[in-house]
């Protein structure tokens, strides 16, 4: 720092800005320059040179400045005459300042919420912890004062967290000035808007005006301008304003089922079965969704609007239930919560800890535990664990590459459910089956199924749905070499450089956005992405490959080959083959752009021998047109004749399994796997199970 230092820290009350000025100004005065420091109030904006007689500038080197927008006319015009001369400035305010011609830069929320939120309140639960976070959007005060609003209850989760989170009489008194001097009719609608939870909002201009010009709302289209001000507006609110906005919004078309049945129910004074049972469902899908603090309230409230009695015990209990299995959810998994629960006779206590284990990358330490519950769903137990658990696994069968089980086990999904006519989430099963289509460059499949989840997400309020979606677009759009689509679907996830670690969505999201954005041009935001991803990526090996991989990307050449080395001779990578191959694509890329051209063709085969035993025609096609530009052309890889199910049941024969063996491992009859067998004999051109190991060319 010098004392010619000049400056405007612009950012959102509570945002850091007086922190900052202050170490800023200690940091100055250590170093022997002469600083002089003012605050400007708004009840001296009117008055001529009030700043300017606190600041006393004669003699200075250096002026501090904070709350600049406060400052009256007269003390602004000679600060900006005083930018003709050697005097440094720095000031702070939460809009520009047209007036004080400064370098405007901007003060980013903080970058760790959640470390500054258990310094802070270490009780916190962790699903709690997410949602003050979500809420807070980075911004300290509010982290602070939406904290402090909860009772002892709600911050270890035992109670559940209302749609608005409640303030404290401090956190109130921001923005409660402002609030209070609105219209009615400007007051009425904003009331409305807070209980939305929407991030932009859709109100009338004229309406808007006057919180506009109070610094409640800001931008275009508008959004509530800081994360205190919907809590402020709905705490002022008496209990009839909140009944009418509710009842209001219970009949908007512009929000979810979902949404608008919550609504009706806080509106509601009288039983109301129908309603209960709608209420009910929309609880299955957020528990499902791993939404439990959500869950629980919905569940009790459909618990008081029923009309049997032995319903309203069945909706408290199952609210119990949640309420006792939430710790852990929504937080990165800790080992307690991730461990294969053996034997566990619950299945939902089972699906539950093989989804935190997804996060974790441990999922395959659930298999066992995950076919007992599919297996006991067939027979005629519980359909909704059954179905999640087939998805599990398919999921785990994608990473693995074994694709074809993987479509086989989200088709089993979709009969058990129509054979018991079960009302079960298929968000799960979509996305494997939008990976899949992506993953084989079907893309018109791909969009459909990625299409239906974007629905599913907007009908139950699902970021984390819409974000899985986004990750099988993005994966689509990065096969074709469509890399703008592709960083735009990863984008729309998350900004780069900023990454949740409970967010599965977001986390594979991560290498995509990094190779989209370089190959477009933004190798900054790359950066920061890849360094995000290297601080929350899981500690598994395949995840360090991926990490490698974006490490890579945004590296010079020299040092990006010495990662890709490394990346690839780590051992057991084999179990990831799309991973792997993806590697080796990226490998290969890169050495041949170094004319290491021998070593490039080397891991380019490897590349199109994975893709064509998985069926990834896209990347095959890309390592096909990279081995050409190496000088290699004509290159065949394995078998690409099979289906998905055919490879998958052949490559299980090939190791001496017996069509019973097969079947009972698959969840199908053996006649099936015969059937696809006899196929797959004739398409290969072999008349006998001895041949496959050889047809297919396993390693």
């Amino acid at each position: 720092m010098t004392a010619s230092e000049r400056a405007l820290y612009v950012g959102e009350r509570g945002i850091g800005r007086t922190t900052l000025l202050a170490a800023l100004r200690d940091r100055a005065a250590a170093r022997g320059i002469v600083v002089r420091s003012a605050a400007a109030v708004p009840a001296e904006r009117d008055v001529p040179y009030a700043l300017l007689d606190q600041l006393r500038p004669a003699g200075a080197e250096l002026l501090i400045i904070d709350d600049l927008q406060w400052a009256d006319p007269a003390s602004l015009a000679t600060l900006a005459e005083l930018l003709d001369g050697p005097t440094g400035m720095i000031a702070a305010a939460y809009r520009p300042c047209p007036g004080l011609p400064l370098p405007v830069t901007e003060v980013r929320p903080v970058a760790d919420a959640r470390l500054l939120l258990r310094r802070r309140y270490p009780e916190l639960a962790p699903p709690v912890v997410t949602r003050l976070v979500r809420a807070a959007r980075g911004n300290p005060l509010a982290l602070i004062e939406l904290a402090a609003g909860l009772d002892t209850a709600q911050r270890s989760a035992r109670r559940a967290l209302p749609e608005v989170l409640p303030l404290g009489e401090r956190g109130r008194a921001v923005f409660a000035p402002a609030v209070e001097s609105l219209p009615a009719a400007t007051r009425r609608r904003l009331v409305e808007a807070a209980l939305t939870g929407a991030d932009e909002l859709d109100l009338d201009a004229g309406e808007l005006a006057p919180a506009v010009r109070g610094g409640l709302l800001a931008g275009h289209p508008p959004r509530f301008a800081h994360p205190l001000v919907a809590p402020t507006v709905v705490a002022l609110a008496t209990a009839g304003e909140r009944r009418t906005a509710h009842r209001a919004l219970s009949r908007s078309a512009r929000i979810s089922p979902d949404r608008a049945d919550l609504h009706l129910a806080a509106c509601t004074t009288a039983a109301d079965a129908a309603l209960a049972d709608r209420l009910e469902r929309a609880a299955h899908r957020a528990w499902s969704r791993g939404e439990a603090l959500r869950a629980a309230p919905i569940l009790l409230r459909a618990a008081e609007l029923s009309t049997d009695e032995a319903a309203a015990a069945r909706r408290v209990a199952l609210a119990a239930q949640v309420h006792a299995e939430l710790t852990g959810q929504g937080a990165r998994p800790g080992p307690a919560s991730i461990e294969p629960l053996g034997e566990e006779p619950n299945p939902l206590r089972t699906v539950r800890a093989a989804r935190a284990a997804v996060l974790s990358d441990r999922l395959g330490e659930h298999r066992a535990g995950l076919r007992r519950v599919a297996r006991t769903g067939a027979q005629g137990g519980a359909v909704l664990p059954a179905v999640e658990a087939q998805a599990l696994l398919a999921l785990d069968d994608f990473g693995r590459g074994r694709w074809g089980l993987a479509a086989l086990r989200t088709q089993q999904a979709r009969q058990l459910t129509r054979a018991r006519a079960a009302r079960a989430d298929l968000d799960p099963v979509r996305y494997v089956e939008a990976l899949l289509a992506a993953a084989h460059g079907h893309d018109d499949t791909a969009q459909s199924a990625v299409d239906e989840l974007l629905t599913s997400a907007a009908v139950g309020d699902s970021p984390k749905v819409a974000h899985l979606a986004r990750h099988a677009a993005a994966l689509a759009a990065l096969g074709r070499a469509d890399f703008e689509t592709a960083y735009r679907h990863a984008r729309a996830v998350t900004a780069p450089g900023v990454l949740s670690a409970g967010d599965l969505g977001a986390l594979w999201c991560a290498p995509i956005l990094i190779e989209a954005a370089v190959r477009t041009g933004r190798r900054p935001e790359a950066g920061r992405h890849a360094a995000a991803l290297a601080r929350v990526a899981p500690g598994s090996a395949r995840f360090a490959m991926i990490t490698a991989g974006g490490r890579a990307m945004t590296a010079p050449t020299d040092e990006a080959l010495t990662i890709l080395h490394s990346a690839v001779s780590v051992p057991g990578l084999r179990r990831w083959p799309f991973e792997l191959a993806r590697l080796n694509l990226r490998y290969g890329e890169t050495l041949r752009r170094a004319r290491e051209i021998a070593r490039s063709r080397w891991h380019l085969q490897r590349a199109l021998a994975d893709f064509q035993r998985l069926g990834a025609a896209p990347w095959a096609d890309r390592a096909a047109g990279e081995l050409a530009a190496a000088g290699l052309t004509g290159v065949a890889g394995p078998v690409g004749a099979l289906t998905p199910q055919e490879r998958e049941i052949a490559e299980l024969a090939a190791t001496g399994l017996t069509n019973k063996q097969i079947a009972a491992r698959l969840l199908i009859s053996p006649r099936t796997v015969g059937a696809h067998l006899r196929r797959s004999f004739d398409k290969l051109g072999i008349g006998s199970r001895a041949a496959l190991r050889d047809a297919l060319s396993l390693r």
